[in-house]
């Protein structure tokens, strides 16, 4: 269920290695669906979400997160009992509550989040060799150790390594980790737009720095709206731990303090260095 850079790199790499029968896709658009379908994506495609998961084993819904509640809920009907569902969404707590709806039809649901995945969208920016070395978090629920196993075992032959996390601990290190710097990337940008109003020159001096820190406000708006409002307790708790970093930085700076700016660089370049 959805066809962009993450559902078609699963579909892909699915096929590629040899794990699954079948691959049928659905999504919003024909066009997006075609690209899969003529680049190896998917086995076929259905016009309507009720159509694509009737019969199959395994259901990963890798659409916006903000739509996966609503295609559980819409879709428990339609899915086969015994099928094993799946998400890729980067926010849990909403989505897990959702997909409480599936086991009055015996349904085994294991929320999934695959840390991968660049600023492109699109089935055209699918890798089948996306998810190799990549981290993808599993949340596990109770009763369904077999369900478990299947999309652990999915993820791990693709060449991920597989972590168990709770719904709420997920969703605050997510905060920490990527949601709040996407936010931090597109409200900055915003700030450059505004000041390209005042001096419609300034991105003639746009380096590399400019580059790095704004690359990612390229990514999907859809989806971000989505993951900023759904994660917004967690974020906003990331970010006034962040005001308290950036207003002792700060006043270090204005008082001319130069061994705790440095140390500060300093602690933060160690870290750094930890994630190249």
């Amino acid at each position: 269920m959805g066809i962009g850079q993450i559902g078609g790199s699963l579909g892909w790499a699915l096929r590629k290695n040899g794990l699954a029968g079948e691959v049928v896709g659905a999504g919003r658009t024909i066009r997006n669906l075609k690209t899969a379908l003529s680049m190896g994506l998917i086995c076929s495609y259905e016009p309507t979400p009720e159509q694509a998961v009737r019969g199959s084993d395994l259901v990963v819904f890798a659409t916006p997160v903000s739509t996966i509640p609503g295609l559980i809920r819409s879709l428990a009907h339609a899915i086969d009992h015994g099928a094993v569902v799946t998400d890729v969404g980067s926010v849990k707590g909403d989505v897990v509550k959702a997909a409480s709806v599936l086991r009055s039809q015996e349904i085994s649901f294991i929320g999934g989040h695959p840390i991968a995945g660049t600023e492109r969208s699109g089935a055209s920016s699918a890798d089948p060799g996306l998810f190799k070395g990549k981290t993808v978090i599993l949340t596990p629920a109770s009763g369904m150790t077999s369900a478990m196993r299947k999309v652990k075992r999915m993820w791990e032959s693709l060449g991920a390594r597989v972590v168990l996390m709770e719904p709420l601990r997920h969703d605050r290190v997510m905060a920490l980790m990527s949601h709040t710097p996407h936010l931090l990337s597109y409200a900055f940008t915003d700030t450059i737009a505004r000041g390209l109003a005042r001096d419609k020159d300034l991105l003639q001096f746009a380096g590399g720095s400019f580059r790095d820190f704004t690359r990612i406000a390229c990514s999907s708006p859809e989806m971000w709206e989505g993951i900023f409002i759904m994660n917004w307790k967690e974020i906003e708790r990331t970010i006034k731990e962040l005001m308290k970093s950036l207003d002792a930085l700060a006043k270090a700076i204005s008082r001319g303090d130069r061994a705790v700016v440095m140390r500060l660089l300093g602690r933060v370049r160690r870290l750094t260095e930890q994630v190249r």
